[in-house]
């Protein structure tokens, strides 16, 4: 075996020069294979595979159900913020007409009346099975006189001080020749211990509906109302009663 491997190599032969450079070649060959087999199996089993896209019709399915569960939500988010409520405490009516009766700003003691406007709205959606509801606030009283501009008129329920009023269906401005509304009178009495700030009059104020295509329940709440409206000057601080002089402080 010698004798063959050292005739074939030898330098004097012929194609010498020719075989040792074609078997270098194959040899360094050779060992690139081995070691590229032998990282991909040192490789852990657990490492991900990263930017590997295996099936793109399913990746862009995917994507396409992603934008349109995401116009849903924004679809969903703006019905609900569609329902709005305007609430107005009023003394006097904006042309100057006095509403209201008793002292302004109130008085400890004494009796101030005042009417509560209520107005819905729709911008964009019709809402159906709309209503509104409140609390009389601490020293308030229900008169018994309402107006409404809706199917039903405005209901109070003794037994937890609550107001409430309902509208059939409001339909959206662009498309309503008159927009329903609801007025009532209420009175407040202050005592001592709300003077020197303005009071709450009506608390808990909530509208809430039902989106006539979707079937979405909608919700809103309205801050509470108090004695600070724009009819009175000195913001609706309750005011101590003044002191009528006796006759010896007079002499």
């Amino acid at each position: 075996m010698l004798k063959h491997f050292w005739k074939f190599y030898q330098p004097k032969n012929n194609y010498f020069f020719l075989r040792i450079t074609a078997d270098a070649i194959l040899i360094i060959f050779v060992i690139a294979i081995l070691a590229i087999d032998f990282q991909l199996i040192a490789r852990p089993a657990a490492e991900p595979l990263k930017n590997v896209s295996l099936n793109p019709a399913l990746e862009k399915s995917a994507a396409n159900l992603s934008a349109k569960t995401g116009s849903e939500v924004v679809a969903k988010e703006k019905i609900k913020r569609e329902l709005k409520l305007s609430a107005i405490c009023r003394y006097n009516l904006p042309e100057g007409d006095q509403l209201g009766r008793g002292p302004l700003p109130p008085q400890v003691g004494a009796t101030t009346s005042y009417w509560i406007m209520l107005s819905p709205s729709t911008d964009h959606f019709d809402v159906k099975q709309i209503r509104v509801t409140a609390k009389l606030a601490e020293n308030v009283n229900f008169t018994g006189r309402t107006s409404a501009v809706s199917e039903n008129g405005v209901i109070y329920n003794e037994t937890d001080r609550s107001i409430s009023w309902e509208i059939d269906r409001l339909t959206r401005q662009a498309n309503a020749a008159i927009q329903p509304g609801a007025a009532f009178e209420i009175e407040f009495t202050p005592t001592e211990k709300q003077a020197g700030q303005p009071a709450k009059l009506l608390k808990n104020l909530k509208i809430s509906g039902i989106d006539a295509i979707s079937g979405l329940d909608i919700f809103a709440s309205r801050p509470d109302l108090t004695t600070a409206i724009a009819d009175d000057l000195n913001g609706g601080t309750i005011q101590m009663p003044l002191k009528t002089p006796k006759i010896s402080d007079l002499k």
